[in-house]
Parts: C-alpha cells; structure tokens; sequence
C-alpha cells in the first residue's frame, strides 16, 4: 500500500500537471505535515519540469516558495532533508543515464536507441545525460517515488496515453506493484472524475495485459 507520503506525491504532482494553484498548496501543506522535506519537493518538482515542462514544473516550484513562506510565517519549521550524495560513478553522463533508463522502461539498449530517439539523437542525449542522469541519479527521491510523481501527473493530462502506458509499465519495473497502482487512480479519481479514472484503470489493464504476454 502507498504510505501517506508517496499519497502526497502523488496529489503534488497532478495538481501541478495542471497548475491548479489553490488544491496544490492544499497538497503542499498536507505533503510537508505528512512528512515530506523541502529537498524531497525540490526533486518532485525536478521530475515533474521533465515529464510536464518547465512552465508547469516552475508555477508549481513558485506555489512551493508561497506555501513555505506562509508555513513559516505561522512558526512552522518544516525539514530541509538529506542533500542528493555525490556521484561517484566515472562513467560518462550519457552511460549512467541509458543504465538507469534500461531499469527503469525495461527496454533493451537498441531499443532505447530507435524508433523516435533514433530519428532525432539529440532527444536521446538529453533523456539519458540530463532526465535519467542528472534528475533520477538524486537519491533523495527513489525510483518508484519519481515514477509515483510521474504517473500522477501524466494521469492528470490528455492527448498522453502511450507515455503514461509507458510511465505505468516503468512503475511496476521500479517496484510498484498493482494494487498501488490503482491507489494512484483512486487518487486521481477523487481529484478529478469517475470518467477520468476509468480511462486509467483501462490503460493500466493495457500494461497489465502486456507484461502477462511477455
């Protein structure tokens, strides 16, 4: 089962999938008083700027500085956390990030490299060096908390489906198992509709039914 923090994590994230700024600083604050530090929702907005873009990620940062400015106002001292451990793997960038992109997709080293990343090789370098590298290297998140913020969000947008797919099968590959997969849709559910996640209940049994056909 999800515990209460990776619950936040999850209401953080779709609510800044879509800049909804009043039910963000409400998941904000339940986040911190459930036990979220400030370095943790640094990197939660680190990897929602990658899967949501820049905009989404930098209004939800700025909500962030709103809510911990009014948190201290009241004499709240919330946690500044663990800072990210160095690196000390020699590799190059692009070389860590295609190890930790082959964990996470579950996909072969020539299959992260055809397909839409082989008609533009530019996007590739920037999956591996700076999303899988520099944003997943942090170990101030793990990897089935960054795919948590990353499913949360991408359920919360349209026009998606084959990355959220592709974000769910990742989920599972990191450690989430079905049942807290379903507790995100339930998430998603109350925050938006029944239609909407029924719509991720039919793409998670897409995932579901592809991993059984391996």
């Amino acid at each position: 089962m999800l515990n209460v923090k990776q619950s936040s994590i999850a209401s953080i994230s779709s609510y800044t999938s879509i800049s909804d700024v009043g039910n963000l600083k409400v998941a904000l604050n339940k986040g911190l008083d459930n036990g979220l530090t400030i370095n943790e929702l640094k990197e939660i907005f680190i990897q929602l700027i990658a899967y949501c873009g820049f905009p989404r990620g930098l209004r939800g940062i700025s909500v962030c500085l709103e809510v911990l400015d009014e948190r201290k106002a009241k004499g709240i001292r919330d946690e500044q956390g663990w800072e990210t451990s160095p690196v000390t793997d020699i590799r190059s960038k692009y070389d860590r990030g295609e190890e930790v992109q082959m964990l996470v997709s579950g996909w072969s080293k020539e299959a992260l490299r055809s397909g839409m990343l082989g008609f533009y090789p530019k996007i590739d370098v920037v999956l591996k060096e700076y999303v899988f590298a520099d944003i997943y290297d942090s170990d101030v998140l793990n990897y089935a908390d960054r795919e948590i913020a990353t499913v949360s969000a991408q359920m919360s947008m349209d026009g998606i489906e084959p990355m959220v797919q592709a974000h769910i099968n990742a989920a599972f590959n990191v450690g989430l198992d079905e049942e807290e997969v379903r507790q995100l849709i339930d998430i998603i559910e109350r925050q938006f509709d029944e239609k909407r996640a029924n719509k991720c209940r039919t793409m998670l049994d897409n995932v579901l039914s592809a991993r059984s056909n391996r």
